[in-house]
């Protein structure tokens, strides 16, 4: 970046990272897609530069935010390369164009950026994920979902996932039965 006396000033990475956040969560056009493409590198930047239009409209333009926090939680640089990792957390809300803000659930990432110097800058190169958790608004109703004789005073239920079930009937499907041991 060049500051006003037309030198070259580094931006230090974790400024690049919250750079690229804050430009992400609030790109409404298409044609921004190169500001953020200027702050990548590697495969971060290839993904991006090979979306298609559809794709990059749906991850960056019809999903919405409203952050509350955005906080660096440890650095480490790697003394070999240019590279930094920076675990961050970010608290947010996040929810698709036209449904309704007041029903998206709190967010809470913790994520690891790896942050590399190229060409001149610190730029981002992968993101990935080391825990996520949400909360939902207690009394927000959840579309499909029925509440019908669910008394809040009544102990909660330990219903089996559809998933533990499948798994159990795969299971079954493929054990011999005893005609077949014989």
């Amino acid at each position: 970046m060049r500051g006003c006396t037309g030198e070259t000033k580094d931006i230090p990475p974790e400024d690049q990272l919250h750079s690229y956040i804050s430009m992400a969560v609030n790109v409404t056009l298409p044609e921004q897609r190169e500001e953020l493409v200027s702050l990548t590198t590697g495969a971060l930047k290839s993904a991006l530069v090979n979306a298609s239009e559809e794709s990059f409209k749906k991850a960056y333009i019809d999903k919405k935010y409203d952050f509350k926090t955005f906080e660096i939680v440890s650095r480490k640089d790697n003394p070999d390369s240019k590279e930094i990792e920076l675990d961050f957390k970010l608290v947010y809300r996040s929810w698709h164009a036209g449904e309704a803000p007041d029903r998206a659930p709190l967010l809470e990432t913790v994520n690891r950026a790896s942050m590399v110097y190229d060409h001149g800058q610190w730029a981002l190169s992968r993101v990935e994920s080391l825990s996520s958790s949400f909360e939902w608004e207690v009394g927000l109703p959840m579309d499909g979902v029925s509440t019908t004789g669910v008394k809040p005073e009544d102990p909660p239920v330990e219903i089996e996932s559809s998933r533990e079930q499948n798994i159990e009937e795969q299971k079954q499907r493929e054990e011999p039965t005893e005609e077949l041991k014989k």
